[in-house]
């Protein structure tokens, strides 16, 4: 293996879009762009096709492929905060918040990355959700937690 263009890589070897993997890349704090170059150009702050991946990259995203499909079912998958919950293993009571701030601004406006077709108003912890990943909530939930006990 030796540098190679991350569009074809990821066309070939792996599952999803650059979205789905930049959305990875933050649920579960990896930095990927380590391993991309640009040229002589500054690598932004997501995954992009035109950059190159080198060989330690690709070995490493490759060792995360299960997760990686596992995380994508998840993510396109239609889900409440009951099922959320579950999958993590955490009272609904927690999770529930979580995904409705994901889902909708403060005043209403359904963020465009979060698909439901549940009205703000009407939004409870049945309304289902997709493009929102249950290992995202978790991420959220533990970065509170964490900041809790440094104010402790």
């Amino acid at each position: 293996m030796e540098k190679i263009n991350f569009g074809e890589f990821r066309e070939k070897k792996l599952v999803g879009t650059n979205g789905l993997l930049n959305e990875f890349m933050r649920a579960f704090d990896l930095y990927l762009l380590k391993y991309m170059s640009n040229e002589k150009k500054v690598v932004g702050p997501e995954v992009r096709d035109y950059y190159d991946i080198n060989e330690a990259g690709q070995k490493f995203l490759l060792s995360l492929k299960d997760e990686l499909q596992a995380f994508r079912e998840d993510y396109y998958a239609q889900k409440s905060a009951y099922d959320i919950a579950e999958r993590i293993d955490l009272n609904v009571n927690i999770v529930y918040p979580y995904v409705k701030n994901r889902t909708y601004t403060e005043n209403g406006t359904q963020y465009s990355t979060v698909q439901t077709n549940t009205p703000f108003k009407d939004f409870d912890k049945n309304s289902l959700v997709s493009y929102l990943s249950s290992f995202q909530i978790l991420r959220d939930i533990q970065m509170d937690i964490r900041l809790e006990m440094l104010r402790d």
